[in-house]
């Protein structure tokens, strides 16, 4: 084969190639000319409205994430009405996007039929680009709840690397002055969200004595009162993530805090807390590879 041969053969198929993609057909339906979240919502809820009846959408959710359950008592699927709020987009790349939105179960602003034990559901909508309209390609309707009592999880945008985003989302329980706060953190893809890690980073308990607060290294060794003679703890961690790479890097949990609590000797103790986990990702996950979590050892 001659080296002009080759080279038009080359540019012949290149051609094809360039074309084949160019081509690539639209699916049927509606679609948007921006990433606006009123217009995504449409595609995802057709009819959809920001306020009144059509903001009430029924979700489909999944048996991991459901209410219902059978006669034996496990959980099944279940469809629910919600109310239904677009919370943010996301551009994962030229062509690919996810808007992530919350649903409630029940009408909080009337109370006519509240689930006031309940947080928030968690869904979202993909969409691809096509001759540049964006189009519905998958919505995954509840990825998780999260929140207690009409609280909403307080859902952020994390970038976990170049091209790669996250959501992040609490849930704090608590009761007879005790209270824990749970982070998950869920990747989003052009196929839906799944979970990287479900961390507790943050407790909290005032003691009986309903006061808990560190003395000064000076005075940590001293006698304590007797109303102090009880446990107590504060303890909470920061997140630090390296994001430069490619693919994400490490997540470093640092915890800081104390502990009050009897010692062997029969004494109370303030004891200071300051060390750091480190999980990495690996296969869709992120996986503890040193250091321990202080709250797992707290009398929750």
């Amino acid at each position: 084969m001659s080296p002009l041969f080759r080279s038009l053969r080359f540019i012949l198929l290149s051609t094809l190639i360039t074309l084949a993609a160019c081509s690539k057909k639209a699916p049927d339906g509606p679609s948007s000319a921006t990433l606006e979240r009123a217009s995504l919502m449409q595609l995802a809820f057709p009819g959809w409205a920001a306020s009144g009846p059509a903001q009430k959408q029924k979700l489909h959710v999944p048996a991991d994430q459901s209410r219902a359950t059978d006669a034996k008592g496990k959980q099944v699927a279940e469809v629910v009405d919600e109310v239904v709020t677009p919370e943010f987009v996301v551009r994962l790349s030229d062509d690919d996007a996810t808007m992530i939105f919350s649903g409630l179960r029940g009408d909080l602003q009337t109370g006519s039929d509240a689930c006031i034990p309940c947080g928030s559901d968690y869904g979202t909508a993909q969409f691809h680009r096509y001759n540049g309209n964006w189009y519905l390609t998958n919505r995954q309707d509840v990825f998780t709840s999260v929140g207690t009592i009409g609280g909403d999880g307080d859902p952020e945008m994390i970038k976990l690397a170049q091209n790669v985003f996250a959501v992040r989302m609490t849930t704090i329980t608590g009761s007879m002055g005790e209270t824990t706060n749970s982070a998950e953190l869920h990747e989003l893809t052009p196929t839906g969200a799944h979970m990287l890690v479900n961390v507790t980073q943050a407790a909290d308990f005032e003691g009986m004595s309903g006061t808990c607060k560190e003395p000064p290294a000076s005075k940590q060794n001293m006698p304590l009162s007797e109303e102090d003679q009880n446990d107590c703890f504060h303890v909470s961690a920061k997140w630090l993530l390296d994001t430069k790479g490619a693919t994400p890097g490490d997540l470093i949990l640092q915890f800081s805090g104390f502990h009050r609590t009897e010692d062997k000797d029969n004494q109370y103790r303030y004891h200071h807390i300051d060390n750091k986990q480190v999980l990495r990702y690996q296969n869709g996950k992120y996986v503890v590879v040193s250091g321990t979590n202080p709250i797992d050892k707290l009398p929750l």
